[in-house]
């Protein structure tokens, strides 16, 4: 379209990995918004994601955010992760709902582990099931932060 060299098949599927998500039914406005620039995108997957939020603010009841209840996430499908041991922390999927994939799509390279299994392993899990022990993932409590309202939050 823009007199461009034809991408050879690793290129093709580097950018497929990065837009394998984005709805069929958003593809004619990717693409419309892809073809409207006046030059070829040097990142073109960052141009058809930008299609994406464009048919997303035009669609907004296409957009479904339903959520099952679930106790170990919270219903948010994320759970916190910190090793005490080290301090490490990080985030994956909740392995007991599927809130999270409802959100960022089945095709994702974050991990999925159960609350229990977290715990077995020793880890720290937040959220946690009642909201007196939150622990947050800067290691303070929820109080502890509160009285520190107005200074830096570490992370």
């Amino acid at each position: 379209y823009f007199s461009r060299a034809i991408p050879n098949a690793g290129q093709k599927e580097l950018w497929f990995e990065e837009v394998k998500n984005i709805p069929d039914e958003a593809v004619r406005t990717c693409y419309g918004h892809v073809t409207d620039l006046d030059n070829m995108p040097r990142n073109l997957p960052a141009a058809i994601k930008a299609g994406w939020s464009i048919w997303k603010r035009l669609n907004p009841g296409r957009i479904i955010r339903t959520m099952e209840p679930c106790d170990s996430c919270n219903s948010t499908g994320i759970l916190w992760l910190r090793d005490p041991k080290t301090r490490q922390q990080w985030v994956e999927r909740c392995g007991e709902c599927k809130n999270y994939d409802r959100h960022f799509g089945v095709n994702t390279d974050v991990r999925t582990r159960t609350r229990a299994a977290a715990e077995a392993e020793g880890l720290e899990v937040w959220p946690k099931k009642q909201v007196n022990e939150a622990w947050t993932p800067s290691g303070e409590t929820v109080e502890q932060m509160a009285e520190r309202i107005g200074e830096r939050v570490p992370f």
